[in-house]
């Protein structure tokens, strides 16, 4: 596949994007910063679009970076270790609950 975003057609990049989403379920809202995003990087105005897809689903890992944390015997790097997360065990009970 082509990815010169310079040498591809309206059409071909319209294509493309229909087959990367093609599997995937998206709901209005995200799909509306999604195309939005797209209008904006068809225009050349790559800052912008990026900073528009950073603001709607950007979080804490894109900001910063995790501390060594101790789990299990293990150290992990990840933010989730943080007080104000809940531990796995209680998300994967939630979960279940709420399936």
């Amino acid at each position: 596949m082509d990815t010169d975003q310079s040498r591809r057609s309206p059409a071909a990049a319209n294509s493309s994007r229909v087959l990367r989403f093609s599997n995937v379920a998206i709901d209005g809202a995200a799909w509306e910063t999604i195309e939005d995003a797209i209008v904006l990087a068809d225009s050349g105005r790559y800052a912008d679009a990026e900073a528009l897809l950073a603001d709607e689903f950007g979080g804490v890992c894109e900001e910063q970076d995790p501390t060594n944390e101790l789990d299990d015997g293990r150290v992990s790097r990840c933010h989730r270790h943080r007080d104000e997360y809940d531990d796995v065990a209680t998300v994967i009970e939630r979960r279940r609950a709420d399936d």
